[in-house]
Protein backbone atom coordinates (compact mmCIF):
# COMPACT_ATOMS: atom_id res chain seq x y z
CA UNK A 1 0.00 0.00 0.00
CA UNK A 2 2.66 2.23 0.67
CA UNK A 3 4.78 1.77 -2.44
CA UNK A 4 1.28 2.43 -4.13
CA UNK A 5 0.66 5.46 -2.39
CA UNK A 6 4.29 7.09 -3.72
CA UNK A 7 4.01 5.94 -7.19
CA UNK A 8 0.42 7.37 -7.43
CA UNK A 9 1.58 10.82 -5.62
CA UNK A 10 4.87 10.91 -8.05
CA UNK A 11 3.31 9.77 -11.33
CA UNK A 12 0.26 12.38 -11.15
CA UNK A 13 2.31 15.28 -10.04
CA UNK A 14 4.96 14.38 -12.96
CA UNK A 15 1.83 14.54 -15.45
CA UNK A 16 0.76 18.07 -14.11
CA UNK A 17 4.10 19.49 -15.49
CA UNK A 18 3.68 17.43 -18.39
CA UNK A 19 0.80 19.51 -19.07
CA UNK A 20 2.30 22.86 -18.04
CA UNK A 21 5.12 21.67 -20.84
CA UNK A 22 2.77 20.89 -23.66
CA UNK A 23 0.64 23.70 -23.27
CA UNK A 24 3.63 26.17 -23.68
CA UNK A 25 4.93 24.43 -26.53
CA UNK A 26 1.97 24.56 -28.37
CA UNK A 27 1.87 27.92 -27.72
CA UNK A 28 2.57 30.26 -31.27
CA UNK A 29 5.84 31.83 -31.02
CA UNK A 30 6.23 32.40 -34.70
CA UNK A 31 6.03 36.46 -33.80
CA UNK A 32 6.55 38.77 -30.58
CA UNK A 33 3.42 40.34 -29.00
CA UNK A 34 4.02 43.61 -26.90
CA UNK A 35 2.13 43.98 -24.06
CA UNK A 36 1.90 46.71 -21.36
CA UNK A 37 3.04 46.12 -17.87
CA UNK A 38 2.38 48.18 -14.68
CA UNK A 39 4.34 51.27 -14.63
CA UNK A 40 6.31 50.33 -12.01
CA UNK A 41 8.00 47.46 -13.39
CA UNK A 42 9.76 50.05 -16.07
CA UNK A 43 13.22 51.11 -16.66
CA UNK A 44 13.97 54.29 -14.81
CA UNK A 45 10.59 54.54 -13.02
CA UNK A 46 12.08 56.37 -9.94
CA UNK A 47 13.56 59.07 -12.27
CA UNK A 48 10.29 59.60 -14.83
CA UNK A 49 9.32 63.04 -15.46
CA UNK A 50 6.30 61.90 -17.23
CA UNK A 51 4.68 58.92 -19.91
CA UNK A 52 2.35 59.61 -22.76
CA UNK A 53 1.17 56.43 -24.15
CA UNK A 54 -1.63 58.37 -26.46
CA UNK A 55 -4.28 55.62 -25.89
CA UNK A 56 -6.91 58.12 -26.92
CA UNK A 57 -5.83 60.69 -23.88
CA UNK A 58 -3.18 63.05 -23.61
CA UNK A 59 -2.96 62.14 -19.91
CA UNK A 60 0.66 61.52 -18.18
CA UNK A 61 0.18 57.85 -17.17
CA UNK A 62 3.28 58.01 -15.06
CA UNK A 63 0.17 60.02 -12.50
CA UNK A 64 2.78 62.87 -12.20
CA UNK A 65 -0.32 64.99 -13.29
CA UNK A 66 1.58 66.24 -16.46
CA UNK A 67 -1.67 65.88 -18.84
CA UNK A 68 -0.96 67.40 -22.31
CA UNK A 69 -3.59 70.13 -23.81
CA UNK A 70 -4.23 70.87 -27.59
CA UNK A 71 -2.94 74.37 -27.95
CA UNK A 72 -3.09 74.29 -32.13
CA UNK A 73 -4.68 71.63 -34.17
CA UNK A 74 -6.84 69.01 -32.92
CA UNK A 75 -6.85 65.97 -30.65
CA UNK A 76 -6.81 62.77 -32.89
CA UNK A 77 -5.70 59.20 -32.53
CA UNK A 78 -4.95 56.33 -34.82
CA UNK A 79 -3.81 52.61 -33.86
CA UNK A 80 -0.49 51.90 -33.50
CA UNK A 81 2.11 49.57 -32.86
CA UNK A 82 1.40 49.73 -28.67
CA UNK A 83 -2.32 50.27 -28.74
CA UNK A 84 -2.90 53.96 -30.11
CA UNK A 85 -0.94 56.69 -31.27
CA UNK A 86 -1.58 60.77 -31.77
CA UNK A 87 -1.76 61.73 -35.54
CA UNK A 88 -0.18 64.52 -37.19
CA UNK A 89 -1.58 63.48 -40.63
CA UNK A 90 -3.01 66.62 -41.76
CA UNK A 91 -3.12 68.09 -38.21
CA UNK A 92 -0.99 70.89 -37.40
CA UNK A 93 -1.12 70.49 -33.98
CA UNK A 94 0.56 71.39 -30.74
CA UNK A 95 0.40 69.64 -28.08
CA UNK A 96 1.22 71.86 -24.59
CA UNK A 97 2.47 69.36 -21.27
CA UNK A 98 0.90 70.71 -18.09
CA UNK A 99 2.92 71.36 -14.73
CA UNK A 100 5.43 73.78 -16.09
CA UNK A 101 7.77 73.42 -13.28
CA UNK A 102 8.19 70.05 -13.57
CA UNK A 103 10.27 70.38 -16.63
CA UNK A 104 12.57 72.95 -15.60
CA UNK A 105 15.57 71.13 -16.99
CA UNK A 106 18.39 73.65 -17.31
CA UNK A 107 21.68 73.53 -19.02
CA UNK A 108 23.58 71.57 -16.38
CA UNK A 109 20.58 68.96 -15.90
CA UNK A 110 20.73 65.55 -16.82
CA UNK A 111 17.77 64.18 -18.63
CA UNK A 112 16.37 61.40 -21.40
CA UNK A 113 13.76 61.61 -23.47
CA UNK A 114 12.85 58.19 -25.79
CA UNK A 115 9.93 58.19 -27.94
CA UNK A 116 8.28 55.88 -30.79
CA UNK A 117 6.61 56.99 -33.73
CA UNK A 118 5.17 55.03 -36.51
CA UNK A 119 3.98 55.67 -40.27
CA UNK A 120 6.30 58.41 -40.50
CA UNK A 121 6.50 59.51 -44.08
CA UNK A 122 7.84 62.61 -44.24
CA UNK A 123 10.68 63.13 -41.78
CA UNK A 124 11.90 65.89 -43.70
CA UNK A 125 9.40 67.74 -41.71
CA UNK A 126 11.13 69.20 -38.24
CA UNK A 127 9.66 67.91 -35.52
CA UNK A 128 9.89 68.93 -31.55
CA UNK A 129 9.34 65.88 -29.67
CA UNK A 130 10.47 67.68 -26.93
CA UNK A 131 10.91 71.77 -26.87
CA UNK A 132 11.59 73.81 -23.51
CA UNK A 133 9.91 77.11 -24.43
CA UNK A 134 6.61 78.55 -26.32
CA UNK A 135 8.69 80.90 -27.76
CA UNK A 136 8.13 80.58 -32.40
CA UNK A 137 9.73 80.89 -34.11
CA UNK A 138 12.23 79.31 -31.29
CA UNK A 139 14.97 82.55 -31.09
CA UNK A 140 16.28 82.65 -27.38
CA UNK A 141 17.30 80.39 -24.29
CA UNK A 142 15.42 77.29 -24.90
CA UNK A 143 16.24 73.70 -25.51
CA UNK A 144 14.96 71.13 -27.99
CA UNK A 145 14.63 67.62 -28.62
CA UNK A 146 13.55 66.49 -32.30
CA UNK A 147 14.16 65.72 -35.98
CA UNK A 148 15.52 67.89 -38.21
CA UNK A 149 14.34 68.71 -41.73
CA UNK A 150 17.80 66.65 -42.62
CA UNK A 151 15.98 63.89 -41.20
CA UNK A 152 18.49 63.67 -38.53
CA UNK A 153 17.90 63.63 -35.09
CA UNK A 154 18.88 66.49 -33.11
CA UNK A 155 19.43 68.05 -29.71
CA UNK A 156 19.67 72.22 -30.12
CA UNK A 157 20.41 74.81 -27.12
CA UNK A 158 19.62 78.37 -28.04
CA UNK A 159 20.34 81.43 -26.02
CA UNK A 160 20.24 85.31 -27.61
CA UNK A 161 22.73 84.93 -29.98
CA UNK A 162 20.43 81.89 -31.90
CA UNK A 163 21.74 78.10 -31.74
CA UNK A 164 24.79 77.56 -29.27
CA UNK A 165 24.58 73.94 -28.86
CA UNK A 166 23.59 71.75 -31.66
CA UNK A 167 24.13 67.94 -31.76
CA UNK A 168 22.98 65.52 -34.62
CA UNK A 169 22.89 61.98 -35.49
CA UNK A 170 25.27 60.90 -38.31
CA UNK A 171 22.44 59.32 -39.86
CA UNK A 172 19.50 60.47 -42.05
CA UNK A 173 16.44 58.53 -41.64
CA UNK A 174 14.61 56.73 -44.28
CA UNK A 175 10.61 57.49 -43.66
CA UNK A 176 8.96 54.59 -41.34
CA UNK A 177 8.74 53.14 -37.43
CA UNK A 178 11.19 54.00 -35.03
CA UNK A 179 12.19 54.58 -31.52
CA UNK A 180 14.30 57.46 -30.69
CA UNK A 181 16.40 58.05 -27.53
CA UNK A 182 18.18 61.19 -26.59
CA UNK A 183 20.14 61.29 -23.59
CA UNK A 184 21.98 64.37 -22.00
CA UNK A 185 24.77 63.75 -18.52
CA UNK A 186 24.45 67.67 -18.01
CA UNK A 187 27.99 68.20 -17.74
CA UNK A 188 29.35 69.18 -21.39
CA UNK A 189 27.83 72.36 -21.86
CA UNK A 190 30.91 73.53 -25.08
CA UNK A 191 30.33 69.98 -27.23
CA UNK A 192 28.33 67.39 -27.96
CA UNK A 193 30.61 64.75 -25.58
CA UNK A 194 27.70 64.25 -22.92
CA UNK A 195 24.62 63.39 -25.86
CA UNK A 196 24.14 60.35 -26.88
CA UNK A 197 21.65 58.79 -29.68
CA UNK A 198 19.50 55.78 -30.38
CA UNK A 199 17.78 54.22 -33.09
CA UNK A 200 15.83 51.00 -32.77
CA UNK A 201 18.38 49.85 -29.98
CA UNK A 202 21.25 50.93 -32.35
CA UNK A 203 23.76 54.01 -30.98
CA UNK A 204 23.98 56.78 -33.85
CA UNK A 205 27.35 58.59 -34.21
CA UNK A 206 26.37 62.34 -33.27
CA UNK A 207 27.61 64.82 -35.06
CA UNK A 208 28.92 68.38 -33.19
CA UNK A 209 27.67 71.70 -34.69
CA UNK A 210 27.97 73.07 -31.45
CA UNK A 211 29.38 77.09 -31.42
CA UNK A 212 28.87 78.57 -28.02
CA UNK A 213 28.36 77.56 -24.38
CA UNK A 214 25.16 76.42 -23.04
CA UNK A 215 23.54 79.20 -20.68
CA UNK A 216 20.74 79.21 -18.77
CA UNK A 217 17.52 77.85 -20.29
CA UNK A 218 14.63 80.19 -20.08
CA UNK A 219 11.99 77.96 -18.10
CA UNK A 220 9.02 79.88 -17.88
CA UNK A 221 6.24 78.31 -20.69
CA UNK A 222 5.12 75.03 -20.91
CA UNK A 223 7.12 72.58 -23.10
CA UNK A 224 5.51 71.35 -25.94
CA UNK A 225 5.24 68.31 -28.77
CA UNK A 226 4.65 69.26 -32.41
CA UNK A 227 5.68 70.59 -35.71
CA UNK A 228 8.01 73.59 -35.47
CA UNK A 229 8.19 74.02 -39.35
CA UNK A 230 5.52 72.71 -41.09
CA UNK A 231 3.90 69.63 -40.47
CA UNK A 232 4.66 66.07 -39.88
CA UNK A 233 3.18 63.01 -41.36
CA UNK A 234 3.30 60.46 -38.89
CA UNK A 235 2.08 59.28 -35.22
CA UNK A 236 3.86 59.38 -31.98
CA UNK A 237 2.86 56.03 -30.06
CA UNK A 238 4.31 57.46 -26.69
CA UNK A 239 7.17 60.07 -25.20
CA UNK A 240 8.92 59.06 -21.71
CA UNK A 241 10.78 62.22 -20.51
CA UNK A 242 13.15 60.92 -17.75
CA UNK A 243 15.18 63.55 -15.29
CA UNK A 244 18.42 61.37 -15.42
CA UNK A 245 20.50 59.78 -17.89
CA UNK A 246 19.35 55.93 -18.87
CA UNK A 247 21.45 53.24 -19.83
CA UNK A 248 21.56 51.20 -22.65
CA UNK A 249 20.04 48.38 -21.46
CA UNK A 250 16.92 50.68 -19.85
CA UNK A 251 16.77 51.84 -23.37
CA UNK A 252 16.33 48.70 -24.69
CA UNK A 253 13.65 47.31 -21.53
CA UNK A 254 11.74 50.49 -22.96
CA UNK A 255 11.19 49.58 -26.48
CA UNK A 256 10.46 45.96 -26.19
CA UNK A 257 12.62 47.92 -25.49
CA UNK A 258 9.49 50.89 -21.85
CA UNK A 259 9.37 47.32 -20.65
CA UNK A 260 7.28 45.97 -23.06
CA UNK A 261 7.07 42.52 -22.48
CA UNK A 262 8.10 40.29 -25.30
CA UNK A 263 5.53 37.40 -25.02
CA UNK A 264 7.02 35.23 -27.49
CA UNK A 265 10.72 35.23 -25.82
CA UNK A 266 8.91 34.56 -22.40
CA UNK A 267 7.09 31.46 -23.35
CA UNK A 268 10.30 30.02 -25.28
CA UNK A 269 12.09 31.02 -21.97
CA UNK A 270 9.39 28.87 -20.07
CA UNK A 271 9.35 26.06 -22.68
CA UNK A 272 13.52 25.88 -21.21
CA UNK A 273 12.69 26.29 -17.44
CA UNK A 274 9.79 23.78 -17.76
CA UNK A 275 11.83 21.39 -19.84
CA UNK A 276 14.68 21.86 -17.72
CA UNK A 277 12.38 20.98 -14.69
CA UNK A 278 10.47 18.16 -16.18
CA UNK A 279 14.19 16.07 -16.65
CA UNK A 280 14.68 16.80 -12.91
CA UNK A 281 11.58 15.40 -12.00
CA UNK A 282 11.94 12.48 -14.38
CA UNK A 283 15.13 12.24 -13.01
CA UNK A 284 13.77 12.34 -9.20
CA UNK A 285 10.80 10.05 -10.17
CA UNK A 286 12.94 7.52 -11.20
CA UNK A 287 15.16 7.16 -8.18
CA UNK A 288 12.16 6.75 -6.46
CA UNK A 289 10.25 4.59 -8.61
CA UNK A 290 14.08 2.47 -8.17
CA UNK A 291 13.69 2.97 -4.71
CA UNK A 292 10.55 1.91 -4.31
CA UNK A 293 10.74 -1.06 -5.98
CA UNK A 294 13.89 -1.92 -3.32
CA UNK A 295 11.31 -1.44 -0.81
CA UNK A 296 8.66 -3.62 -2.34
CA UNK A 297 11.87 -6.24 -3.08
CA UNK A 298 12.60 -5.85 1.00
CA UNK A 299 9.27 -6.52 1.79
CA UNK A 300 8.42 -9.54 -0.27
CA UNK A 301 12.33 -11.01 1.00
CA UNK A 302 10.61 -10.46 5.05
CA UNK A 303 7.16 -11.94 3.55
CA UNK A 304 9.56 -14.66 2.31
CA UNK A 305 11.50 -14.98 5.18
CA UNK A 306 8.26 -14.55 7.98
CA UNK A 307 6.38 -17.70 6.00
CA UNK A 308 9.91 -19.64 6.41
CA UNK A 309 9.95 -19.01 10.30
CA UNK A 310 5.77 -20.01 10.45
CA UNK A 311 6.83 -23.34 8.56
CA UNK A 312 9.82 -23.93 10.40
CA UNK A 313 7.72 -23.34 14.04
CA UNK A 314 4.70 -25.42 12.83
CA UNK A 315 6.94 -28.88 11.82
CA UNK A 316 9.03 -28.31 15.13
CA UNK A 317 8.27 -31.40 17.35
Amino acid sequence: MISKTIVLAMTLFAGMLGIVSTTTADADISHKLLIYPNESDLAGTENLVGVWNFDNTLQDSSQNGNDGVISVGSELYVDSTYGGGFTFDNNDADINLSNENNFDFDYDDPFSLVVKIDGWNDLGTETQFFIKSALSPVTTDSMIVGLLGGEQLAFRQYDTSGVVHFCESATRFADGDYIFAVTYDGTDTTDCSGVRMWANGVEETVNDFSSGTMTTILNDEAPKIGGWSGTPNGSIDFIRIYDDVLTESEIWAIGNMTGFVDVGQRIIDLESENTSLQNQITSVNGTVQDNVAEIDDLYDFWDDLRASIITWLAGRP
